[in-house]
């Protein structure tokens, strides 16, 4: 992808008086464009970049992980994570991350990244319960739902009905939450993922209380809201998952998990049924779903 990202630059710019128009952001936020020189010897891959970083004797490796920008890493992705951060060579090793934006995205991988970090010195196995459960979904857990309407405070906290649901059937699902919440909040000087999610459905609530009907707008924000809704949803079965599967990362070898995450949310259908029984995964407080839909409905 980059080498033909490359090659495509090269090409405009010989078209172009080897120039390529790039537009820079100012200070002030305005948009800039401006013409910049262009030549082989100046135009690097980022791959390119750390082979001459290793050629010089610095101790980098680069990883392309491909994921869609504003979308939810699925299973694979996390399992693709997972095993490039467990090739660290120790504790100390740092991890840098970065996607288009440098937030979303980046701000996952630094999620992951802690939690697997904090698995591997035992910190996190003493907020789980002293035995063998975690993981384990309880029998009656998939039928239960709670109804009553959270506060503004609760959603800032994560308190959606399919998270709600999710810690009850799922054995460790409430000290997997508690661990996430914290990583989160210690990784989200850019972004924090439950405040974001919580300002995409207070954005939608104030258009349709505001009969601000843009409905390419309103369509925006719930992909948005149901994506990083998702994304926060799998990050507790990964951190559980991590708890229960994990213990090879205390041993300090490098061999791969016995169980991938995707194997692992496949033996658990219910974790999946839960996504389904919420359209779009979002019949949340105060209908807001069903609010969207009877809007949807009467333009049609």
């Amino acid at each position: 992808m980059e080498a033909h990202l490359k090659e495509d630059i090269l090409m405009e710019s010989s078209r172009c008086g080897n120039k390529i128009l790039v537009t820079d952001e100012l200070p002030d936020g305005q948009m800039l464009d401006q013409w910049e020189p262009v030549s082989p010897d100046s135009l690097n891959t980022l791959l390119e970049v750390y082979h001459e970083l290793q050629a010089e004797g610095y101790l980098v490796h680069y990883e392309r992980l491909p994921v869609t920008d504003e979308k939810s890493p699925n299973e694979t992705d996390f399992d693709a994570l997972f095993s490039k951060i467990c090739q660290a060579a120790d504790n100390n090793t740092e991890i840098v991350f970065n996607c288009q934006m440098g937030s979303g995205l980046t701000t996952t991988g630094m999620v992951i990244a802690t939690l697997v970090y904090y698995k591997r010195i035992g910190a996190s196995d003493r907020r789980f319960p002293r035995n063998n459960s975690s993981g384990r979904i309880f029998n009656d857990g998939e039928k239960s739902t709670i109804n009553l309407p959270p506060s503004v405070y609760d959603l800032r906290c994560g308190e959606y009905a399919v998270v709600r649901s999710l810690v009850r059937v799922l054995q460790g699902g409430v000290e997997g939450k508690r661990l996430v919440d914290q990583v989160i909040d210690k990784c989200g000087s850019v972004q924090n993922l439950r405040v974001t999610i919580a300002v995409y459905h207070d954005r939608i609530s104030r258009r349709l209380i505001g009969h601000h009907l843009d409905e390419k707008k309103i369509d925006a924000s719930l992909t948005s809201f149901v994506e990083y809704l998702e994304r926060y949803y799998f990050l507790i079965c990964f951190t559980v998952y991590l708890h229960s599967e994990g213990d090879f990362l205390q041993s300090g070898s490098l061999s791969h998990v016995s169980v991938s995450f995707t194997d692992w949310m496949r033996a658990r259908p219910e974790l999946y049924s839960i996504l389904l029984r919420y359209p779009s995964a979002v019949a949340e407080p105060e209908n807001l779903f069903t609010r969207v839909i009877i809007f949807f409905k009467k333009k049609t």
